[in-house]
């Protein structure tokens, strides 16, 4: 029997009631999976009703994007993007939180 090949993934999400999701995305230089302002639409699936973000949503996954095929490979992607940033986010956006 074969078993197809792991092939891990990581995820990052930057999350506060006042984040810009735009200003998040300027900031790191890439367009994430999904995103929205606090009571905007988040994701919407067909056939189903729309997920309202309660929260600023900015959402990223390494899936497509990193070519490792260890999970370590993964993060250390999600933090090379995140890092160098970090400092200038948290200023425009004090309460933001980052989930990884």
């Amino acid at each position: 029997m074969n078993t197809p090949a792991h092939r891990p993934i990581a995820t990052a999400r930057l999350f506060a009631d006042s984040l810009s999701p735009g200003e998040i995305s300027a900031s790191l230089g890439v367009r994430p999976e999904a995103a929205a302002r606090k009571g905007e639409v988040l994701v919407q699936r067909p056939g189903r009703p729309p997920v309202v973000a309660r929260t600023g949503t900015w959402f990223i996954t390494t899936e497509g994007r990193c070519t490792g095929n260890r999970p370590e490979q993964h993060l250390a992607w999600l933090c090379r993007l995140l890092v160098p940033a970090i400092d200038t986010i948290r200023r425009r956006t004090p309460d933001v939180r980052v989930d990884l």
